[in-house]
């Protein structure tokens, strides 16, 4: 990492959670003189007890629960942080993973330390941390891939890449793509467990370049591919950039490009890829999704290089969980108030299409603006509301009720 003289503050440990400390701050080899001389990262146990040190120390505001298992049959675990954590409420609902490839540990080294924060925060009074965390659904994944984290590969055990095994414009052109969308166990459980959830935004770190990844990867904006909310992906996309102190788009590191603007870039104009997670969860999941990279090295060395990788995204993961909060949320019931799910959800000319989930809840991303929103399910007369959705990360209410 190039160097920018940014001085790094310690991270602060929970207090009920001695554990989660001693995690954190045991993780350097010295030698001798007692010089810090390299990071050694944290390995999968201890990031798994890590989640349930976490866990521990803040019972009513976190819950832990298996996304899915591994080829080889290691458990995918997630953290969910919220104050109602058993009960997805009527409140944006926000995945943030690492680890999709084994090899680019800084991202889970990174989640780590933004959890520590969060909790740590929540505890000491932070208002806008306490406030965060009662009005959203936060779902943290470090590890989607732990038998690549285990061996230290990009791949998982079957030697395929899982950011090339979703859905759509999946090619079966090599064999690291999979044999068919979703033959991957890994990929397979994040797409059922995100449909459960319904997520309304998503983020995914990787390393290897510094740069906000926007949908979509499998076509380039310059050749006129890109989705039809682009004004809403760039808006939330510059959120995460520009956000912090100092701001993610000042890292020394920043991609360099024709194609870059404050920090961004469309997909396909970087490089066109196929299978992502970001473009399934996008145009097939309902869920503005963004490839973050946070590293131009996938193994940084040194322990002050692992600080300032987090010191330029854990601001930003913020301002995209609060800004997540825009457009507009309900619940939609038929005529006797009971709850119906997979009511789909549009707006005219919108591509980003959503779904109650099995409580009837919905949240729909939108920018500040009139817009009418169609609820249709075939058993039921389709409605249209119009709704103008203010310039506030609260959004406004609307439910709904089908006859």
């Amino acid at each position: 990492m190039k160097k920018t003289g940014l001085k790094i503050p310690k991270i602060i440990p929970l207090a009920a959670s001695i554990l989660t400390f001693m995690l954190l701050a045991s993780s350097c080899e010295r030698d001798h003189s007692g010089t810090v001389e390299s990071y050694t990262y944290h390995t999968l146990d201890e990031v798994n007890n890590f989640i349930e040190a976490a866990h521990t120390a803040n019972p009513l505001i976190t819950k832990i629960e298996q996304v899915g298992t591994s080829v080889d049959g290691r458990a995918i675990n997630a953290l969910v942080i919220s104050d109602n954590p058993s009960y997805p409420e009527m409140e944006p609902r926000v995945r943030i993973s690492a680890g999709i490839h084994g090899n680019e540990k800084v991202t889970t080294e990174v989640l780590i330390r933004y959890v520590d924060y969060l909790l740590a925060e929540f505890n000491n009074g932070n208002t806008e941390i306490i406030n965060l965390i009662n009005s959203r659904y936060i779902v943290i994944i470090p590890v989607i891939n732990p038998d690549g984290y285990v061996s230290s590969r990009r791949y998982n055990a079957n030697g395929v890449d899982l950011n090339r095994n979703f859905s759509r414009e999946w090619s079966g052109d090599y064999s690291i793509y999979g044999t068919a969308p979703f033959s991957e166990p890994e990929s397979y459980a994040v797409s059922l467990y995100s449909d459960s959830k319904r997520f309304t935004t998503g983020i995914t770190l990787h390393s290897g370049a510094v740069i906000v990844n926007m949908p979509f990867d499998y076509g380039k904006e310059s050749q006129e591919i890109f989705p039809a909310e682009n004004s809403l992906v760039e808006y939330m996309g510059l959120i995460y950039a520009e956000a912090g102190t100092p701001p993610f788009y000042t890292n020394p590191d920043i991609l360099i490009s024709s194609y870059v603007y404050n920090g961004t870039i469309n997909g396909g104009d970087w490089y066109v890829i196929t299978g992502s997670m970001q473009d399934w969860s996008y145009l097939d999941a309902g869920c503005l999704d963004y490839t973050v990279e946070i590293a131009n090295s996938k193994y940084p060395v040194l322990p002050e290089d692992i600080e300032e990788t987090y010191s330029y995204n854990r601001d930003s993961l913020t301002a995209f969980i609060k800004e997540s909060g825009y457009g507009v949320y309900g619940r939609v019931t038929d005529s006797s108030s009971h709850p119906i799910a997979g009511v789909k959800i549009t707006i005219p000319d919108g591509d980003l299409v959503i779904y109650t989930d099995i409580n009837g809840y919905y949240h729909r991303l939108l920018l500040p603006e009139t817009y009418d929103l169609t609820f249709q399910l075939s058993v039921y007369s389709t409605q249209t509301k119009t709704v103008i959705v203010p310039d506030t990360e609260s959004g406004i209410h609307l439910d709904v009720q089908l006859n």
